[in-house]
């Protein structure tokens, strides 16, 4: 199952529709959710975003998350980190204060 999912370098895993989907009614709709590993084909974005969520992607490469707090606002991250950097990702959002949605 994981290899017809699987669609980039790192272990990259990205997450089907479905199981955003099943995220959107424990979601608040008033919040800004932070997209911040979306390398332009984020599903997560897509589908959130289709559903009326306002949704802030932004890619490593042009604000590294483990490194920096965006000055953007943001009330909470969506997302599926890399498998490689999981543990670092959940340390990351703890110290911010950030709630997270992890896929």
């Amino acid at each position: 199952m994981f290899n017809r999912m699987r669609n980039g370098a790192n272990g990259d895993v990205y997450t089907p529709d479905y199981a955003v989907l099943a995220l959107v009614p424990f979601l608040d709709p008033s919040l800004t959710y932070w997209e911040c590993c979306d390398n332009g084909s984020s599903r997560i974005a897509s589908v959130l975003r289709a559903k009326g969520f306002k949704v802030v992607t932004t890619t490593k490469d042009q604000l590294d998350f483990l490194k920096c707090v965006p000055s953007f606002q943001f009330d909470c991250v969506i997302t599926s980190p890399p498998c490689s950097n999981k543990d670092e990702f959940i340390r990351w959002c703890v110290e911010i204060g950030k709630p997270a949605y992890l896929s």
